[in-house]
């Protein structure tokens, strides 16, 4: 790396496309998104282009209207936001960057809505099997 810009690899960059989960940098100062991979798309409907210089709080639902902030932890269960402006559940895992010359963090995002519908058709199950 040099002149402390960040450099990608083919390899890195390959990966950051490949990968299932959603993938988003955002700048530690001001919460920014700087890069999405192309699984944001998917899980949010958003492209990259709507994204990028946007604040990473757009991707979070609050519940109640207002305006999330950015969890102050590395791995939650979250409700996402879509494009649309419908609600999932997410998992959301935060780690900060180190890069001293240029802080910041990188999101992961999974839709975890199918996991979920699995859990409860489980619990239905096993309450309807005791019940008998």
């Amino acid at each position: 790396m040099a002149e402390g810009k960040q450099r990608s690899t083919p390899k890195a960059d390959a990966v950051f496309r490949a990968v299932s989960e959603g993938i988003a940098t955002f700048t530690a100062d001001d919460l920014l998104i700087t890069s999405v991979n192309p699984s944001i798309t998917r899980i949010f409907g958003y492209s990259p282009q709507n994204l990028v210089g946007r604040s990473i709080s757009v991707l979070l639902d609050s519940g109640d209207g207002a305006e999330p902030g950015v969890p102050d932890a590395h791995a939650l269960d979250l409700t996402g936001k879509r494009a649309d402006g419908s609600s999932f559940p997410l998992e959301m895992t935060i780690v900060a960057a180190d890069v001293p010359s240029d802080p910041f963090y990188v999101a992961t995002f999974r839709d975890v809505t199918e996991r979920r519908r699995l859990e409860r058709m489980k619990d239905e199950l096993i309450a309807n099997l005791t019940h008998e």
